[in-house]
């Protein structure tokens, strides 16, 4: 048994020294440990007490825990339009002070409560006050929590690797921290490993564990200032919350004994070790002493005791073994004062701490996300009378909803936070689906591209709405399109000659007019200044007028074109100057005979008038008293006549009119026509009167 014993520590000790000792430390004094680099804090504050049992320095330390509250989606599918119900439930009865939970929705445009559907369930809770605000989409209970007792209690199934295993079986592999070598009594030693892990007790992770030199160990804060007097355990008198593996008015004499203490981790496990080494019965002579430790695996609710060396120094008739629970409730004696079962060298008992019945309130709500996320906007532009396509991919993206929900628990000064994030996304493929219509126009969907056609001779904004919905029939929040649909003004720049002079065919132009969107253009032509005109082709895109005449100044007229395409309309104006057109009336000069005998063809000639313009002259020859003449050619420059015979003298006046088209002269010729010559007897008379029968037969015949 010996040898056996032997090689298996030997085993061990090879094994921890190629895990946790670098190959030249040998049995080193371990430096405090420290929660971690950050903080560089013990783990341990060690108070004293002196006499009148007053705290020298005290040690405290409050950690945060998410086992008071806790949310989840328990029924339905986490998707878009779909009911789901969110559990959450919060457990905070340890404080024996109201309690308030409340759950902060996101807002109710993203996430739908129904307050009708809410359903508390209660474990040892009582309500106060449950209200649902819709306008803040928050729930708050109130009302009192009270956990129940849990129960620490000794197990018979012992099956611990490192039974009968102290501190000095450890030598090489690790190196307690050591307290009271010169002697102590009523000592604590107050050890914090929340940098390192936890021990489960009553169903709490607790990191505070107060090391007591009378063979006991305090869970979490210490209430009492010494522990010398022995009580049954369970008991409601402080201290509770007690592990007792040897429980005793015990002290450490000097270079005797000495109080042990550190954290080990096998590579499985991590283990938390007390060890009182050979302490004393306060008052003992006769130099008994007792060895035993306490190792906690960390992250559970197991405790183990062994018993190194107990039995040599007999029974003790002042002690107790037991374990208590944190209010003194319920617990275990398995030795009290002598009566019970005392342990032996090598002995080891087991114990856990089953979990507290934790006081609860569970609030089940029914919520619905109605959409899975959110499209943009889009604006897009195009020309009236075409369609305008709107590609409408990165407005719609990835449409995703991260819907955090804010929790929170607290009572008194203790106070938790949570989040529940729902993650919503869409299912499968996403279509486009148009949820309004345009007001001037209409729109059509390939995939995702949207096209708009606006009413015929529509200008102006225009907008549809639209969103994208899933393969399961799930959709996104809606967006607007807006559609402005241009036109573009024709151009135009109308010409026309700077001057023009009387009788000129004067064109203005306004065929240089463009539209940029191939609208046809109409043509409207006004004067805007000067005399009034007749215009042609007012309403083409030329238009013409005569120069009128003006024979003393320049005169200016204005004309302006207006070009529309139907929609809008441009202008441009010209001016042109109808130069002035002197004229000077033509001067006549008349060729005429002034007298004349009878049965001469006279020659009245003007054809020697002039004109300074030199311009085209029309004559007029009129009869203007005197002897009857008959005149001929007479509009023309030279009009004749035969003067008629005349018993006396006579006189013959004409009147010529010369005309140059815009002035006219007149002047008077006046022709004297000579008397004939009286015969000197009547035979001449008489004959031609008897021939004139004669000659009038012969001029019939003829």
């Amino acid at each position: 048994m010996q040898i056996y014993t032997t090689v298996r520590w030997l085993s061990l000790f090879f094994i921890t020294t190629l895990i946790f000792i670098p190959p030249t430390q040998a049995k080193p004094q371990a430096p405090p440990l420290k929660e971690n680099p950050a903080s560089a804090k013990k783990i341990s504050t060690v108070v004293n007490y002196d006499k009148s049992n007053q705290p020298i320095a005290i040690y405290s330390a409050s950690t945060e825990s998410s086992d008071h509250i806790q949310s989840s989606v328990t029924a339905g599918e986490v998707s878009a339009g779909q009911l789901m119900t969110i559990t959450t439930i919060g457990a905070l009865g340890q404080t024996n002070e109201d309690v308030q939970l409340t759950i902060d929705f996101p807002n109710s445009e993203q996430i739908i409560v129904d307050e009708y559907s809410i359903e508390l369930t209660e474990v040892l809770s009582s309500t106060t006050m449950s209200l649902f605000e819709s306008s803040t989409n928050t729930f708050t209970w109130s009302g009192r929590q009270t956990d129940g007792a849990g129960i620490l209690e000794f197990v018979d199934d012992v099956d611990f690797a490192y039974a009968k295993v102290g501190f000095d079986d450890l030598v090489g592999v690790l190196s307690p921290y050591t307290e009271c070598r010169s002697g102590c009594d009523e000592k604590r030693i107050e050890i914090d490993i929340s940098g390192f892990g936890f021990w489960e007790y009553e169903g709490q992770n607790q990191t505070l564990f107060q090391f007591w030199e009378n063979g006991l160990i305090q869970i979490g804060e210490s209430d009492v200032s010494s522990t010398w007097k022995l009580q049954e355990l369970p008991s409601a008198t402080t201290p509770n919350g007690i592990i007792a593996p040897f429980w005793s008015d015990f002290e450490v004499m000097s270079g005797v004994g000495e109080l042990r203490y550190n954290l080990f981790d096998d590579g499985s496990d991590k283990w938390l070790i007390f060890e009182w080494y050979k302490v004393q019965e306060w008052g003992d002579t006769t130099d008994s002493t007792y060895t035993f430790n306490v190792w906690f695996r960390l992250g559970s609710s197991e405790v183990y005791i062994n018993y190194l060396d107990v039995d040599t120094a007999g029974v003790l008739s002042y002690g107790a073994i037991g374990l208590e629970s944190s209010n003194g409730e319920t617990g275990q004696m398995l030795f009290y004062n002598g009566v019970g079962e005392f342990p032996v060298n090598g002995s080891t008992l087991s114990a856990q701490s089953s979990g507290r019945q934790a006081a609860s309130t569970q609030v089940d709500i029914n919520v619905t996300v109605p959409t899975f996320g959110s499209v943009g906007s889009f604006a897009v532009e195009g020309i009236h009378g075409q369609s305008i396509s709107a590609n409408l991919i990165d407005a719609i993206g990835s449409p995703v909803r991260e819907l955090t929900t804010l929790l929170n628990i607290s009572s008194g000064a203790v106070s938790y936070d949570a989040e529940l994030l729902l993650l919503i996304q869409p299912d499968g493929d996403l279509s486009v689906e148009v949820t309004a219509q345009p007001e001037h126009g209409s729109v059509s969907l390939d995939g995702m591209t949207a096209t708009y056609t606006p009413d015929a001779g529509y200008i102006g904004a225009d907008s549809f709405s639209y969103r994208v919905v899933d393969a399961a029939g799930a959709t996104s929040t809606e967006n607007t399109v807006s559609m402005t649909v241009t036109n573009s003004a024709p151009t135009v720049t109308a010409t026309a000659p700077e001057s023009a002079e009387n009788g000129d065919t004067v064109v203005l132009d306004a065929s240089s007019a463009a539209d940029a969107d191939g609208d046809a253009l109409t043509y409207s032509w006004t004067q805007t200044a000067g005399p009034d005109l007749e215009l042609s082709g007012a309403d083409t895109a030329q238009a013409s007028f005569t120069a009128p005449l003006f024979e003393e100044d320049d005169t200016d007229f204005g004309f302006a074109v207006t070009v529309s395409d139907g929609f809008e309309s441009v202008t441009s104006d010209v001016v042109v100057t109808v130069l002035a057109d002197p004229n000077t009336a033509p001067v006549i000069n008349i060729s005429a005979p002034s007298s004349v005998s009878a049965d001469t063809i006279v020659r009245l000639d003007a054809s020697g008038t002039t004109d300074a313009e030199d311009d085209t002259l029309t004559f007029n020859w009129q009869f203007a008293g005197g002897t009857t003449v008959s005149l001929n050619n007479a509009n023309t420059a030279v009009a004749t006549f035969t003067a008629p015979r005349v018993f006396e003298q006579a006189q013959a006046n004409f009147m010529v009119t010369v005309s140059d088209g815009r002035a006219t002269s007149q002047q008077m010729v006046t022709v004297t026509i000579e008397a004939e010559k009286k015969s000197s007897g009547s035979m001449p008379w008489l004959f031609i009167f008897m021939a004139l029968p004669l000659f009038w037969l012969r001029r019939r015949k003829g």
